[in-house]
């Protein structure tokens, strides 16, 4: 398992949002990011935190299917009657 600080979590959303801004970099379903995008995304990722063993392709990827997965089950949760969402 590997873990992000949340500054990192924070900084691969803002790399995502930068990256899919671009039509060229996102596959058909709009979703998910090519293959090359995903690339750059990665050596964004590593120039941004200096760390001893710098983040894959594969790392980065699962961390992001990850943080879309949570955001689903968050959105679920909040249109469920007498649940209370904060921050």
């Amino acid at each position: 398992m590997v873990l992000f600080t949340e500054a990192e979590t924070l900084r691969l959303l803002d790399l995502y949002v930068h990256f899919r801004a671009n039509p060229r970099n996102v596959t058909a379903n709009g979703v998910l990011l090519k293959m090359h995008a995903r690339d750059e995304l990665t050596r964004a990722m590593n120039k941004s935190f200096g760390r001893e063993q710098p983040w894959t392709e594969s790392q980065v990827s699962v961390k992001f299917k990850n943080l879309r997965s949570e955001y689903v089950e968050l959105r679920w949760l909040a249109s469920q009657s007498g649940t209370v969402v904060r921050g």
